[in-house]
């Protein structure tokens, strides 16, 4: 569908951003539901694969990246909706 590798992960990067939307919703709502330690694991992961890259590019960072700011700002969220929450209750 795409003519060059960064049309592809810009469409990936877009794609798999929109599939995490429903659960930023739930955190938002439920946010002690949320097993923080998932997406902490991912952030590492994400930081090992970007040391590991060979060649830094927007192709080659474009993804990780992304997923590695959508997992900070879930985690800030969690904690921030979890201290406002416990607040109010």
């Amino acid at each position: 569908m795409t003519d060059s590798a960064l049309n592809a992960v810009i469409l990936l990067t877009i794609i798999d951003t929109l599939g995490f939307v429903p659960t930023f919703k739930k955190a938002y709502y439920y946010p002690f539901e949320e097993k923080l330690s998932f997406f902490i694991i991912m952030i590492v992961k994400d930081i090992f694969t970007i040391i590991a890259l060979e060649e830094y590019s927007l192709t080659t960072l474009l993804f990780p990246i992304t997923l590695d700011v959508t997992s900070i700002a879930f985690i800030v969220m969690v904690f921030i909706r979890r201290k406002v929450t416990s607040a109010t209750s």
